[in-house]
């Protein structure tokens, strides 16, 4: 597996929520995206090693906004690989 480039997606992640801040939810929410299909396969390597992460996303999910969208698009992905409790 390709190695995950965690300082390129904290570059991503701060964009993300600069534009929530100024109120571009359009493209926060298209960066969020991003991330998630960049880091999908890595999460799901890591919930089939450890599966109470998956709880981390759930209580994320529940959150609002750009963020909450986001694990909420992960979790669905998870549910799809049979992976959500």
């Amino acid at each position: 597996m390709e190695d995950l480039n965690a300082d390129f997606l904290d570059v991503c992640r701060k964009e993300a929520e600069a534009c929530v801040e100024r109120g571009d939810m359009e493209n926060a929410r298209a960066i969020y995206d991003n991330i998630l299909k960049i880091s999908f396969p890595i999460v799901e390597e890591q919930i089939r090693k450890d599966p109470k992460i998956i709880f981390a996303i759930m209580a994320e999910a529940a959150q609002p906004g750009p963020p909450g969208e986001a694990a909420q698009v992960l979790l669905n992905y998870l549910d799809k690989k049979g992976l959500v409790p």
